[in-house]
């Protein structure tokens, strides 16, 4: 198997580090940046409930489609490439949306097409950063340098709220397209990144099977070429269980309660007796906390493990979605509603501690190596179409259930979701390469 360096140059750890920050920062700003656009799109296109969860979900469904293309076109092209052309997707069509004429229904499914065509960027990068990190940084920091992509997806998530806030004074039409346009500053970023790296080694010696040391973390030695295996060996006996591992991980990470917050945190406000002003600023608090909490992670991935931070992780989430989900139904209001708040931020700290950046470096550990891109892209566009039936329908279940019901819901799942990990999911921090299920 391949070999990476466990001391590399500065230089190429910095840029190792600068592919999950600015794909991280791509696609936190971008999914991010809905919370802050709909007040004002909702006054351009006079939005319901339901072409609210259609803006939100439009570039997510793009994700969804550009993680599922994503394993074969980094197979195809190398991870170099699509690194680049997925910068550049971000990069036009976030321009291309913030340019879309004065709002009416036609305009308005153009924008949405648009959001979409973004969306498969992000969801390009979503794919392809983290596996780009998984193959090339050192085994002893692997689990640290995987984790800066989602510290940077919470830190994008962070700029699009401190922008929204920074654009409330100028007026709607131009406010939420300033907002989009600036999407395309970490998609430029990541096409530098792109270009300034060297191809992924493991991908060299797949294609080639002779791979030179390049001073970049590379190999010490390249055997014959790897052949990758399809979509259809996922569903053989011996993978069965991966497949279900993908689907289980996906489901914490998504049908928990995570976006719901991210992407209508100043209704979930709001909704708790929080005025206009004072949502907006206890979201931006959200955003806050957010990073920080992913920070632990950061710290303590490749000392304490995998395993342990994700199942601490996941209990405080069933945690704060039971208590906070019972206190919005059965305590009266004030009460009810700071506890349901307080509930949201232990919820955030235990996703970001836990789940929120694990997911992105076990899907990537976890595989055996002959099915890790095609078992990974699965993970990955399941976690973005449950992240797509969370921004759709989120705000419908919330009109017809409650919050409270909604968030009894996400806990029911994050039980069946740490059963599993508990079970079945493995500890992978000393792998450097995985060979078995």
């Amino acid at each position: 198997m391949y070999q990476q360096l466990e001391n590399p140059s500065a230089v190429w750890q910095f840029l190792l580090l600068n592919v999950n920050i600015w794909g991280g920062l791509v696609f936190g700003y971008n999914v991010g940046i809905v919370a802050a656009a709909l007040d004002p799109m909702t006054d351009d296109f006079e939005l319901t409930s339901f072409s609210k969860g259609v803006v939100a979900s439009a570039v997510v469904f793009g994700a969804m489609i550009g993680s599922l293309i994503g394993a074969a076109l980094c197979d195809v092209f190398g991870r170099k490439l699509i690194m680049i052309a997925s910068g550049l997707l971000v990069t036009v069509w976030s321009i291309a949306s913030a340019f879309v004429p004065e709002g009416n229904q036609k305009v308005f499914i153009v924008l949405v097409a648009f959001r979409i065509f973004l969306g498969i960027g992000v969801g390009l990068v979503s794919v392809v950063c983290p596996l780009y990190v998984a193959e090339m940084a050192p085994k002893s920091r692997r689990g640290t340098f995987g984790s800066f992509f989602q510290l940077s997806i919470t830190f994008g998530i962070l700029v699009s709220y401190l922008v929204g806030l920074g654009l409330q004074q100028v007026p709607h039409k131009y406010q939420w397209r300033v907002m989009l346009e600036l999407g395309a500053i970490p998609g430029v970023f990541l096409i530098i990144v792109g270009v300034m790296v060297s191809e992924s080694t493991v991908w060299m010696q797949r294609k080639k099977g002779v791979v030179s040391g390049d001073g970049y973390g590379g190999v010490q030695e390249a055997p014959a070429p790897e052949k990758k295996k399809g979509w259809l060996s996922l569903l053989s006996p011996k993978n069965w269980r991966v497949s279900l591992t993908a689907f289980m991980m996906a489901l914490g990470l998504q049908l928990t309660g995570i976006n719901a917050v991210m992407y209508y945190a100043p209704d979930i406000f709001k909704s708790a007796g929080v005025s206009k002003g004072g949502a907006y600023y206890a979201t931006i608090g959200i955003g806050a906390w957010n990073f920080i909490t992913t920070i632990v992670a950061v710290l303590v991935v490749d000392r304490l493990g995998r395993r342990p931070l994700l199942l601490i992780g996941m209990t405080i989430m069933i945690a704060a979605d039971i208590v906070g989900g019972i206190s919005a139904i059965a305590i009266p209001n004030p009460a009810g509603s700071y506890i349901s708040i307080i509930c949201v931020f232990v919820f955030i700290a235990g996703f970001e501690g836990g789940i929120g950046p694990l997911f992105w470096i076990i899907i990537n550990e976890l595989f055996p190596s002959d099915i890790r891109e095609t078992a990974a892209s699965l993970a990955n566009a399941l976690q973005w179409a449950f992240n797509l039936g969370i921004a759709l329908l989120f705000p419908l279940a919330v009109e017809q259930m409650g919050i409270g019901t909604t968030y009894l819901i996400f806990g029911g799942i994050g039980v069946a979701s740490i059963v599993y990990v508990f079970l079945f999911v493995r500890e992978t921090k000393t792998d450097a390469s995985t060979d078995e299920p």
